[in-house]
């Protein structure tokens, strides 16, 4: 069977954790084994998940247990966006021969896109993209703006911890006093 990459995206409150959902219930239906893998941190009503951390030993981790399961006709990962660029090299292994279904946020809090999503959509043969609606507006909302956030936290477990809501490009803002240093050079040439 030749495999192939299918990536659910879009902002926070787009519904693609349900998206991803949806697919494995279809498998799950058609007696179709799959695993399905998930950040820690990630919460979620999917029981099946097998839970791991996002930096290289975790899709190491992925591999081996992925590889102990030939009979998984399908392999998910859901929050991709959170895990290092290694999961690209398990993604492009696992594709040769089974489908995979990627879901996570395509762009972070500043509007820029995450690597890791971004090389993924890059190789995807089917990509479907969700929107949702706006909490200011009411309009079709395609960012995720960070509403509250502590900044007495180091930054990277702030914006874990932080609190996001979905908005439109009209009504999206970039915190002025909370700019990652990553984003400064790409949001200058904007």
């Amino acid at each position: 069977m030749a495999g192939r990459l299918e990536i659910v995206c879009g902002p926070v409150g787009s519904g693609k954790s349900q998206e991803l959902e949806r697919r494995l219930f279809a498998l799950q239906q058609a007696r179709m084994p799959f695993l399905l893998f998930r950040p820690d941190f990630l919460h979620s009503k999917m029981q099946d998940a097998i839970k791991t951390g996002t930096d290289k030993r975790a899709v190491e981790f992925m591999m081996h247990v992925a590889g102990k399961f030939p009979e998984a006709e399908a392999i998910s990962v859901d929050g991709a966006n959170f895990y290092s660029l290694d999961i690209l090299h398990a993604v492009e292994t696992w594709m040769k021969k089974k489908r995979v279904i990627c879901a996570g946020l395509d762009t972070d809090f500043a509007g820029k896109p995450f690597e890791t999503m971004a090389m993924l959509l890059a190789i995807a043969d089917d990509i479907h993209k969700l929107s949702a609606i706006c909490t200011v507006c009411k309009k079709t909302a395609t960012r995720s703006q960070i509403v509250e956030i502590d900044t007495k936290l180091p930054q990277d477990i702030a914006e874990q911890s932080a609190f996001y809501e979905p908005r439109c490009l009209e009504c999206h803002q970039i915190p002025q006093d909370y700019m990652p240093k990553s984003n400064l050079r790409w949001m200058m040439e904007r």
